[in-house]
């Protein structure tokens, strides 16, 4: 009240020591405070018994009960037998227990104990990478042109396994927990508990030969090392520059014009399918020593499917996938793309990945694809392919080849020309899960990594921005927080039913008026009673076995102990028998002595 409690403060040494004697005051000042209001509720409920008309049995079982709780459970259970007044007896025991719960609860009312709960909040969400633009994208070379800063952060591929690649799993992209926004406008960090469930988008890859083709010419540059492929096939002759066929590749043939054609893919190893077969061979002209004598040329098709995730609310970890959707072949075995897959454009690519607040791009042109632009467009590492030839300077292997190279455990060759082991062979689902890894880290680099630069357009010397965003949505998690528990639940119920049954007491009060005082059922008080109720003695009287049950039977009368003209009747017969010495001051009695002997 005057804030003593904030100014009095102890060293944390002796934190035991106070809490000890703050425990110990409470419960020595509550022991007091409980027992006076047994003592004065007790007297209000004697006074009750004195002065209405009742049995005498109910007076009596009232009386019994509140010698303590074990009587009073005693009387309870004697309802059985004789019921006089269950609802009384009752009361008193619920009193009395009452009271025995605020003396167990006292140290514990000042005891604040903190706990966890949770609570089920909105929590916003972002997926997949939207492509965001202050220019109209509306051809094949503007979007090319649109993505070229954002295909030079790919330069990250090959640190992805020590960074850490919230949002994405293997090849499947999927919604991250966003820190929410406050009603203030201010962010906070949803520290959630549990799981929660998040769109995902799995890339999945099938791949395939690619019929009836034939190599109509590879020229061979020794200067360079590069050989021009020209294959004829069902959509006509197309030139592709391919990188030095060594022994142990497996890459992609580059076209002069690279927006004009589709990635292709070549081997010069086996990639054996399910069953152990390659697809068919295309053996080049006689090339230097170490070259590879024949070549496997497939193409493949990607989908993205949607899923449903199942993330870690803490740490943003893909713990499972639905899984529905996938079409994935169990056993891969080779087998010829169709027609509709040969469209230029159609292979590595539906042109539908990067989103736009309006939806996916759909590719303006039916020979570029979004994911083909960032595949063929991307930087240039230091590492070459091959492992037997000489490295030809200039020649090295983009970002995606690389990745690739190295998830398979293929050759590449380093700056300071060290090769790496090896493989002899991969399998066809090897590739295929390894060129699904590499779309879905493309697109997971893109949309997360800042571009390090701007374009400018010559034609208007204006800077324009293409820009990356994810798109937002929202998901449901449980969120942790801390709350203070004060143990009064059970102080307050007790103190309420303290309350309650105190009531019924306070409408009776002793009369005192013609010297009649008495407010007790006590030893001395009975026999007081028991004096000016000679008819008591009588009904008693007639009682030859003196057991509980036979007593409270015969004390089913119904009797006011407290009566002014009842009990001046008694007194007149009793002044009849009985002389009465008393003390002149204070009325006291000094002696009692039986007038009729």
């Amino acid at each position: 009240m005057w804030g003593w409690e904030h100014s009095t403060v102890f060293a944390l040494k002796y934190q035991t020591w106070v809490s000890l004697v703050i425990t110990a005051t409470v419960t020595t000042l509550g022991t007091i405070y409980y027992a006076t209001l047994v003592f004065l509720t007790q007297k209000l409920s004697a006074r009750k018994n004195l002065v209405q008309w009742q049995f005498l049995t109910v007076t009596h079982d009232i009386a019994a009960a509140w010698t303590g709780i074990g009587s009073a459970i005693s009387c309870l259970w004697q309802q059985q037998t004789t019921c006089s007044s269950f609802a009384g007896v009752f009361c008193v025991l619920a009193y009395l227990a009452s009271i025995l719960t605020l003396h167990v609860t006292t140290p514990a009312l000042f005891a604040v104990e903190i706990f966890n709960s949770t609570t089920r909040v909105n929590v916003s969400t972002v997926g997949l990478p939207m492509l965001s633009s202050d220019i109209a994208l509306s051809g094949p070379q503007s979007i090319a042109n649109g993505l070229t800063a954002n295909v030079q952060t790919l330069t990250n591929l090959p640190y992805l396994r020590s960074l850490a690649t919230v949002g994405l799993d293997g090849a499947t992209l999927y919604d991250v927990l966003a820190p929410d926004n406050m009603a203030d406008n201010t962010s906070r960090t949803v520290l959630g508990t549990g799981t929660a469930e998040v769109i995902a988008h799995t890339f999945q890859v099938d791949c395939g030969y690619i019929p009836n083709v034939s190599a109509e010419s590879f020229d061979w540059n020794a200067t360079t090392g590069i050989w021009n492929i020209t294959l004829s096939g069902q959509q006509g002759l197309h030139t592709h520059m391919l990188l030095p066929p060594m022994q142990g590749i497996v890459g992609s043939l580059y076209s002069p014009d690279y927006l004009e054609s589709s990635v292709i893919f070549y081997s010069t190893i086996p990639v054996l399918d399910a069953n152990g077969n390659t697809a068919p061979q295309i053996n080049p002209p006689s090339a230097p020593d170490g070259a590879a004598q024949s070549l496997q040329l497939f193409g493949c098709i990607h989908t993205l499917v949607p899923q449903t995730g199942v993330v870690d609310a803490q740490t943003g970890k893909l713990i499972s996938l639905d899984n529905a959707g996938m079409t994935r072949r169990p056993s891969p075995v080779w087998a010829p793309l169709n027609d509709t897959d040969l469209l230029p454009g159609r292979i590595l690519g539906d042109g539908q990945l990067l989103m736009t607040p309006s939806g996916f791009i759909e590719a303006p042109d039916p020979s570029d694809t979004v994911d083909r632009t960032i595949y063929l467009g991307s930087p240039i590492t230091n590492y070459q392919s091959g492992a037997t030839l000489t490295p030809v300077a200039g020649l090295y292997l983009n970002y995606p080849d690389f990745f690739v190279l190295s998830d398979l455990g293929l050759a590449v060759r380093g700056i300071n020309n060290t090769v790496t082991e090896a493989a002899q062979s991969i399998t066809l689902a090897s590739f295929e899960a390894s060129l699904a890894k590499l779309l879905a880290s493309m697109f997971w680099i893109v949309g997360h990594v800042e571009p390090s630069y701007e374009l400018t357009s010559l034609a208007s010397n204006q800077t324009f921005n293409t820009t990356t965003a994810l798109v937002k949505g929202q998901t449901v998690v449980q969120e942790i927080f801390s709350q203070a528990r004060l143990n009064t639940a059970c102080g307050l119920g007790a103190s309420t039913m303290l309350l309650l049954i105190s009531l019924q007491y306070l409408q009776f009060r002793s009369d005192s008026r013609d010297g009649v005082r008495i407010n007790g059922t006590d030893l001395l008080h009975g026999i007081w009673l028991y004096r000016h109720h000679p008819e008591l003695a009588t009904l008693m009287g007639r009682v030859e076995n003196p057991t509980d049950e036979n007593l409270r039977a015969a004390g089913m009368v119904s009797v006011r102990l407290v009566d002014r003209n009842e009990l001046n009747r008694s007194m007149y017969y009793a002044e009849q028998r009985y002389s009465v010495l008393k003390t002149k001051d204070d009325g006291h009695w000094v002696g009692v002595h039986d007038a009729s002997k």
